[in-house]
């Protein structure tokens, strides 16, 4: 049997199925795997850092002690007691690393504030431009949505289909 000869709605089942797969394959690439590197992808939700980490990037961040982050290196830490995640560039450090200055390479004035160590997630190892768009929590009910939809759809055809090969075979069985 061709490609041709197959019924129009199990070509879509086919089609949407592993359409499916690469789509839950490339977010278990971009989200778990980095976690069993030890790495932890954050959100770049601001231009403050362009052109080194741009507006929508995930960056994967490795966790750093205090007594190796210098002067000039970027971090990523949590501001607002957790609420909001930044990635900014530190400018001065404190007595025995206490705290930390930081800036962001596009503004000219050191943000206010001191990070503290027990804030810090770590340092970016690497990013990936504009995929965190996609998983922005706006993005991300979005596309939940639209996921599931799609899942349904699939499952509703995939048991229209056996359900019919069903049939079909017990059709040719009584005959």
């Amino acid at each position: 049997m061709g490609w041709k000869t197959v019924p129009f709605n199990k070509k879509i089942t086919l089609v949407g199925s592993i359409i499916l797969i690469l789509f839950l394959a490339i977010i278990l690439c971009v989200v778990l795997l980095p976690h069993l590197l030890g790495l932890t992808p954050q959100i770049i939700d601001d231009k403050d850092m362009a052109p080194l980490y741009s507006n929508g990037s995930v960056v994967y961040v490795r966790p750093q002690n205090a007594e190796d982050i210098l002067v000039g290196d970027v971090i990523t830490y949590y501001e607002n007691s957790g609420e909001r995640v930044k990635t900014r560039r530190v400018i001065a450090v404190g007595d025995n690393q206490e705290y930390f200055y930081t800036k962001a390479d596009t503004q000219t004035q050191v943000e206010s504030g001191r990070i503290k160590p027990r804030s810090v997630i770590g340092k970016p190892v690497f990013q990936i431009p504009y995929i965190g768009a996609l998983l922005s929590k706006d993005s991300f009910s979005k596309m939940n949505f639209l996921f599931w939809s799609v899942a349904i759809c699939l499952t509703a055809a995939t048991t229209w289909n056996t359900i019919d090969e069903f049939r079909k075979k017990k059709n040719c069985r009584i005959i």
